[in-house]
């Protein structure tokens, strides 16, 4: 729904306009924020982050730590930049301390919140998506060079950290945080499953070989509920057990707790996954897979690498001079800073990812 801010510019004077309008030109970013609804989600951290009603209002001070992600400046810097009307269109009766809005996203929220947050806005932004298609990709967080936690990929050639992204279409929906040199194959079972909680549905889903497992196959089909489509090295071959006649033997075998060969194929694999048989099961979507593999696969996953890239330019979306416990929440809170800005873009019919017209 398109949203018209009214604000007081000056003694007597008001303005009403939309983000559209706004943003012919240019605009500050406390400008564009002001047309992000969030009072759902401001409601929800109240809910679950306070005990008593705050000082400042839940939403401004998710815009201010938005603030401070996008400028790359200290806190500091962000307050005192807070002019009058920039006061009024955030609805600030007095400017919170620099320690407030510190504690606010260090301690009140911490990386847990900011998790709970990302999932939250991640149904929001689900909401306006028509195209089902997930991608699923890992991206590199670049260290310093002399990050003692880091660890070095010969493949990047630097220290670094990962980030594992999960997307539908062009919009950025959950992430986890990872060492440099982590498999990417096992951090899709935590992703599939919040997604599954999160009541979030895809029709297919984009995953390149580094998640090709007989397991990654059978989680994305059953927790997920998208059809799997997950690089494949050039010597694949089709697996035996993966078979039809292998899983209706199985099934079979499993007679006395309520197998049967005379089910659906469907339905066979459904209970083969329900009773440890989740590599047999992921042998059938691996042939599958192996047979009708879209050409466009690796297209849509360069375009995942380019709005990853994209991300990173837009938001402070690295962990360079960050404390080792810190640095899983600076990420997760940029990943949310990035996913607002897409909300708001969303809620007032505009393209996401398209912010160069924030100053």
């Amino acid at each position: 729904m398109v949203k018209a801010i009214t604000v007081e510019y000056s003694a007597g004077v008001y303005i009403k306009q939309t983000l559209t309008e706004l943003t012919q030109n240019s605009c500050t970013l406390f400008e564009y924020l002001a047309h992000l609804d969030i009072s759902e989600l401001e409601d929800y951290v109240l809910k679950k982050y306070y005990l008593r009603t705050p000082t400042h209002r839940v939403g401004t001070m998710i815009r201010l730590a938005n603030t401070y992600y996008f400028y790359d400046c200290g806190y500091e810097k962000i307050l005192r930049s807070l002019s009058e009307f920039n006061q009024k269109i955030l609805k600030l009766k007095t400017i919170p301390s620099v320690s407030t809005l510190n504690d606010f996203v260090h301690l009140r929220l911490s990386e847990q919140g900011f998790d709970d947050i990302m999932i939250y806005v991640a149904k929001s932004l689900n909401k306006y998506v028509t195209k089902r298609n997930g991608n699923l990709d890992s991206t590199p967080n670049e260290a310093e060079k002399y990050d003692k936690h880091a660890k070095f990929n010969p493949h990047y050639e630097c220290k670094m950290y990962k980030s594992h992204i999960v997307m539908i279409d062009k919009i950025p929906l959950i992430m986890t945080f990872s060492n440099g040199l982590a498999n990417d194959s096992p951090y899709l079972k935590p992703l599939a499953y919040k997604l599954h909680d999160a009541s979030i549905t895809f029709d297919l889903m984009n995953l390149d070989g580094g998640y090709d497992s007989f397991e990654n196959h059978a989680l994305v089909k059953h927790v997920i509920g998208a059809d799997p489509y997950i690089g494949l090295p050039i010597n694949a071959v089709q697996n035996e057990d993966g078979t039809v006649d292998r899983i209706k033997h199985f099934c079979n075998k499993l007679w006395k707790q309520g197998g049967s060969k005379y089910k659906t194929i469907e339905e066979q694999l459904q209970f083969l996954f329900e009773n440890d048989r989740i590599e047999q099961v992921g042998a059938y979507y691996r042939n599958i897979n192996h047979l009708n593999m879209p050409k466009e696969i690796t297209a849509l996953l360069s375009r995942q690498e380019r709005i990853h890239a994209h991300m990173k330019i837009t938001v402070k979306f690295d962990v360079r001079k960050r404390k080792n416990s810190k640095k899983g929440l600076h990420i997760k809170a940029a990943f949310v800073s990035y996913q607002l800005l897409c909300l708001c873009a969303l809620q007032n019919d505009m393209n996401p990812n398209q912010f160069e017209f924030i100053q």
